[in-house]
């Protein structure tokens, strides 16, 4: 068996992989919050225009008004049940923190400055693990306050 398998990764390689999937989720939160408000946005103003004409367009236009007034509910109701936008400003923020972090270690500023090679890569470790500590915890307690409600 290979001992590099066993072996827990550097700072460095676990600041990389935290930043990238906290980029990869606040892009996809990022997505379904822009897609699902230009759903509400432009069909909303469609079915105006449809209610508008609906003296001529007949039992069509009702229809139609009906089924996009239903798009527009079921995309606000998305965006109101997942919290899309909640979602990617908080993984959006965490991203931050890890950046700024790995700022402060390569510029050895803060408490990078006096510490040794080897204490300064254990002590970016224990920050990056802080970071996405703090991070679950927010998760908790959104959960718990929306349990509340």
């Amino acid at each position: 068996m290979n001992d590099d398998a066993l072996k827990p990764p550097d700072a460095v390689t676990l600041f990389l992989q935290y930043k990238e999937m906290y980029k990869a989720r606040a892009d996809s939160y990022m997505k379904k919050q822009t897609t699902t408000t230009v759903v509400i946005v432009v069909f909303s103003a469609i079915n105006t225009g449809i209610i508008a004409l609906s003296q001529v367009l007949g039992t069509f236009g009702v229809i139609t008004a009906t089924a996009i007034s239903a798009g527009v509910a079921i995309a606000t109701s998305l965006q109101s049940s997942f919290k899309y936008k909640d979602l990617w400003v908080r993984y959006r923020e965490a991203q931050w923190k890890l950046t700024v972090e790995k700022m402060k270690f390569d510029l050895a500023t803060g408490e990078y400055g006096a510490a040794e090679d080897e204490k300064r890569q254990r002590l970016f470790g224990e920050r990056i693990i802080h970071i996405v500590d703090e991070e679950r915890k927010g998760w908790r307690e959104g959960f718990e306050e929306d349990s509340e409600s």
